[in-house]
């Protein structure tokens, strides 16, 4: 039986954050609010902060409810992600009440909390499990460096609307805070998020660094040590990023289908390893279905700390 094909979903994905992840992009590519340095996915190509309904609510909530009832590997989280900030989508507050309608795998938010701000979003966030916003920089001048955020945004506001919403979300929060080697990782950066970590209190704290091809080829990672260091100025003592490990399966004997590579590495770079821990294919046909791509100019490749990564070619 030939697997459904969907439009609005990927995976489930190897996520370093939060294992098995069933991914839901509501945002075309690529609308942000920020044009990170290190993005693993492209340059903003529509720079905004205002709101909007990008696709139908009924479209999304169906292709979940199809993707959860098949005889596949259940993700730990249903994740809103994917080609830009999911908050910038009008409608995800009422997607997430409907997905928690029809199941109780618990849903999480990845989100740069450059919006919560707004009152309208904290709302339409409320409901969900775990939010997961990210915060870069708490000094002005990094936060415009690493960030590149929308010329209308005041990184106090951003700040202030990411506090706010932690005094009525009865969910957990897991601050992600990227570092970028010689960008935003100096003492008066470290220190100020150090402090903005004390007010917040977060149930976690995530340190990441640059792992996968980023938009700037200037944007290095942090060396393993430094990182480590730093993590324990938090509290609670921040948890430094690892690559997923997934779980004993059985791979499909089947040939790989490249129209379900393509859908993956549009929404994020991967290795063959990624690939395989997502869709579950045996190693031999992705590496078939890779060459493939690549011979037909759909696909490119980087080597990133030793490792190559495909990622889609825009056309």
């Amino acid at each position: 039986m030939n697997k459904k094909e969907y439009k609005y979903l990927y995976g489930p994905v190897p996520s370093r954050r939060l294992g098995l992840s069933l991914g839901v992009d509501i945002i075309p590519p690529k609308y942000c609010t920020y044009n990170c340095i290190y993005c693993q996915l492209s340059h903003t190509d529509h720079h905004i902060i205002e709101r909007r309904s990008f696709m139908p609510v009924d479209d999304v909530v169906e292709e979940i409810e199809q993707k959860i009832s098949e005889n596949s590997v259940k993700p730990d989280y249903i994740t809103f992600s994917g080609s830009g900030e999911p908050t910038l989508n009008a409608d995800i507050g009422s997607m997430i009440q409907r997905i928690k309608k029809i199941t109780n795998i618990p849903v999480a938010v990845i989100t740069n909390g450059s919006l919560l701000w707004m009152k309208e979003v904290r709302d339409d966030l409320l409901k969900a499990d775990l939010l997961v916003p990210s915060m870069d920089a708490i000094v002005e001048k990094q936060f415009k460096k690493i960030n590149r955020p929308h010329r209308d945004l005041k990184l106090d506001e951003i700040k202030r609307g990411l506090l706010d919403f932690s005094r009525t979300f009865k969910g957990s929060i897991w601050l992600e805070i990227m570092l970028v080697k010689d960008i935003n990782d100096n003492e008066e950066n470290i220190n100020a998020l150090v402090d903005y970590v004390k007010q917040l209190g977060p149930e976690r704290v995530q340190l990441n660094t640059v792992a996968r091809p980023p938009v700037e080829s200037y944007a290095k990672p942090l060396n393993p040590a430094k990182l480590k260091e730093i993590a324990t100025r938090f509290t609670p003592r921040a948890d430094v990023t690892s690559m997923y490990v997934p779980k004993e399966k059985e791979h499909h004997t089947i040939k790989a289908k490249s129209d379900e590579i393509l859908n993956l590495l549009s929404r994020r770079p991967c290795s063959p390893k990624d690939i395989e821990n997502s869709l579950q294919y045996h190693p031999q046909e992705i590496m078939k279905a890779l060459r493939i791509l690549e011979e037909e100019g759909k696909i490119d490749s980087r080597i990133t700390d030793g490792v190559r990564f495909y990622m889609r070619i825009s056309k």
